[in-house]
């Protein structure tokens, strides 16, 4: 059976998104202790209003999963430490959501999923009026994944921060328009 990209609406589709982070950021070394994070994931719920949770699924089990964050007074996660360069998007206008908490079942390809989930993505950002996305990864994948194959930029400034949450691990911020992402995609189709 192929991969089937799907929005999650259920208590077992968000137990299953959590159930699929917990083990990869703890074998990433982002969470020495797996517990810590699965209380962090309870505690932030994955349910949220502005929280759109996507999985992949095969054969009816999730094998990767994605967190999409709306914009709002709350800010986004990525305020914490990229702030400055958030604000600088904003400021020219732009309605920003972001993505994270990517993981995969065991070791999968990351790359597989992404091109994935891009569709539903950018079909869940323009729902939201979303013009920009943006996200703080490992500056490896900023280089190798993002900005090659997905055509993401770095934000200004373009300095890797140690974040403290995820064991000090590097971060780098990124963005790409939404309309930009869409007409690469199809470029590349």
């Amino acid at each position: 059976m192929s991969l089937e990209v799907r929005i999650a609406t259920s208590a077992a589709d968000y137990r299953g998104a959590a159930e699929l982070i917990v083990p990869a950021y703890h074998r990433k070394g982002y969470y020495p202790d797996a517990s810590e994070l699965r209380v962090k994931n309870e505690a932030s719920g994955l349910q949220k209003n502005s929280v759109t949770v996507l999985l992949a699924m095969k054969d009816g089990a999730p094998e990767a999963t994605i967190t999409l964050r709306n914009d709002g007074p709350a800010g986004l996660s990525i305020d914490t430490h990229f702030g400055r360069e958030v604000n600088k998007l904003r400021s020219r206008g732009y309605a920003l959501m972001e993505f994270g908490l990517l993981a995969t079942w065991r070791e999968r390809p990351l790359c597989r999923y992404i091109i994935a989930f891009q569709v539903v993505a950018l079909k869940v950002a323009s729902s939201y009026g979303a013009d920009v996305l943006v996200a703080a990864v490992h500056p490896d994948h900023e280089r190798y994944f993002y900005r090659d194959v997905l055509g993401f930029r770095v934000m200004a400034g373009g300095r890797v921060k140690y974040l403290p949450e995820v064991n000090n691990a590097p971060a780098i911020g990124i963005f790409h328009s939404v309309v930009g992402l869409m007409n690469h995609r199809f470029a590349r189709q």
